[in-house]
């Protein structure tokens, strides 16, 4: 299971490759009319691009967050146990 961290990457890099690959399919779609062979390439890896975006989605989709309290190896792990008492003083004693 991926940590959160992880998680976070994977969606930014999902967005980034679906405007970023929209944006360069838009800018080979305006240059067309001066260079061809230029517009067939940013609209191919543009559009190449998206598509790797969408797939992301579904792949984090399919993903789960590691839960901390069932991973005895996280650094902030909490106690499986219910029985064990809490380290904090009662305040309220004078």
């Amino acid at each position: 299971m991926p940590q959160a961290r992880t998680l976070a990457r994977i969606e930014t890099l999902t967005w980034v490759f679906i405007y970023g690959g929209l944006l360069s399919a838009i800018l080979g779609g305006f240059t067309a009319d001066l260079d061809r062979p230029l517009a067939a390439v940013l609209i191919g890896v543009g559009l190449v691009l998206a598509v790797v975006g969408v797939v992301l989605i579904g792949l984090r989709s399919k993903l789960h967050a590691t839960d901390v309290a069932s991973n005895p190896l996280a650094p902030h792990a909490k106690p499986a146990s219910k029985d064990v008492e809490p380290a904090t003083k009662d305040v309220s004693e004078p």
